[in-house]
This record gives C-alpha cells, sequence and structure tokens, in this order.
C-alpha cells in the first residue's frame, strides 16, 4: 500500500540533494508547492510504504514521541 505525507524542506536543499536523501528509503518526492507555508519553503510530497515513511522521519526527526505522532498522524 501507497502512503504520503506532505512536508516542508529547507529552500536551499536541491532536488537532487532531495532524491539522494530519501533514495535509501525507497521514497519518491512530489513537488506540492513551490513557495509553501512554512516560511516560505517548499512543500514536498513523500509516496512510498508506511514503514518507509515512518523510517526516513525516524532518522530525520529528533526522534521524541511527541514529534513522531506529529508526523505519523500526517501520513496518508
Amino acid at each position: 500500500m501507497t502512503n504520503s505525507i506532505q512536508l516542508d524542506f529547507n529552500h536551499e536543499m536541491t532536488f537532487g540533494d532531495l532524491a539522494d536523501l530519501i533514495e535509501p528509503y525507497k521514497l519518491q518526492a512530489k513537488l506540492v508547492e513551490l513557495v509553501g507555508p512554512g516560511g516560505g519553503n517548499p512543500s514536498i510530497e513523500l509516496i512510498g510504504t508506511y514503514k518507509n515513511i515512518v523510517s526516513y522521519l525516524n532518522d530525520y526527526t529528533d526522534g521524541t514521541d511527541e514529534d513522531m505522532k506529529f508526523f505519523v498522524d500526517q501520513i496518508n
């Protein structure tokens, strides 16, 4: 089953950098909004399995239960 989550990414990150970052998690990225609501950073949709999205989030957040719950609740 495919799931997705929309996140803001640093505007200084290139799409190539993002592709390299998410490749080990077998995720795909889709630009949702070039200048998103999060301080003008791009809004990107990450698409993949629930397990792979959670693995990515766990590695790239501070790993607190509160942060993970916030992000996991946003996975569609």
